[in-house]
């Protein structure tokens, strides 16, 4: 079986398991289950609030057991959370699937490295400091908080009212309630989906803190992914399904990789 199936299988199971996760939050008596996990195994959200309230107890300890496993994951394998776990990286996945050409000589200039992917490293930075100064405002690009946001917003009400149009039970026992903003909401998660057809994976790429912060990390990655210039013969065609434009053709780029594993499987020489 090939990698990218494996990978995409891992991504599918997740972001069942994320959607899962949300709506249970809406049910009753699930108290004791760990519903938030993805939101509490978010380092930046971790990080954040420790730095915000200026308290460790106020993200409990499982959250920072989670955050803490997160990033020894990423310091032994790179950003393999991006690549293969996180559920709004695998939507942008998708959108980039659907909507980018296929052509090779497009998606090898869609996946070169643009200056604009640091943005996210001063979005990152410019969290951290409001944090240290005591605003916390990382919901509004964190990628778990985000996606939750939007779909308890704007998604799932959407969703509630279609499905008892249909005869069928809703999504929550009572009618999901209409939350101020949700169409504003709405029009952003839609409006990021829709930036994948201009450059791939656009919000992992250019907006996300999380993903920078992992990418700070990463840059000491255990395992890594390497080209071998004895063999390379500059056929660039591993940078056509290049998930994070780590530019895998050249010195890759350790901080942009998403472990998606396409260079390897890419490479027609080995």
């Amino acid at each position: 079986m090939r990698i990218a199936n494996v990978r995409i299988l891992f991504q599918t199971v997740f972001v069942l398991l994320f959607l899962a996760c949300l709506v249970l939050m809406t049910a009753p008596r699930v108290q004791g289950y760990m519903v938030s996990i993805f939101l509490e195994a978010d380092p930046l959200v971790s990080l954040t609030t420790m730095l915000s309230t200026g308290h460790l107890y106020h993200v409990g300890p499982s959250g920072l057991w989670l955050g803490i496993g997160l990033l020894v994951i990423t310091i032994l394998l790179g950003r393999a959370f991006c690549g293969w776990v996180c559920p709004f990286g695998a939507l942008h996945h998708l959108m980039h699937w659907l909507g980018f050409p296929r052509p090779v000589k497009k998606r090898l200039e869609g996946n070169r490295y643009r200056k604009v992917y640091q943005l996210k490293y001063w979005i990152l930075g410019a969290m951290v400091g409001m944090a240290i100064l005591g605003v916390l405002q990382i919901g509004l690009l964190d990628p778990i908080a985000l996606l939750t946001r939007s779909m308890t917003d704007a998604v799932f009400p959407v969703v509630d009212v279609g499905l008892r149009a249909a005869g069928l039970p809703g999504i929550h026992p009572s009618a999901t309630p209409a939350f101020s903003g949700a169409v504003l909401i709405g029009a952003i998660f839609l409006t990021l989906m829709a930036l994948n057809v201009v450059i791939p994976r656009f919000f992992c790429r250019v907006l996300c803190p999380l993903g920078a912060l992992l990418g700070l990390f990463s840059r000491f990655a255990l395992f890594r992914i390497h080209r071998d210039p004895a063999t390379c013969t500059g056929c660039n065609l591993c940078s056509k399904g290049c998930e994070g434009a780590a530019e895998p053709e050249a010195t890759v780029r350790l901080s942009e990789c998403m472990v998606c594993m396409n260079c390897v499987e890419d490479c027609p020489h080995g």
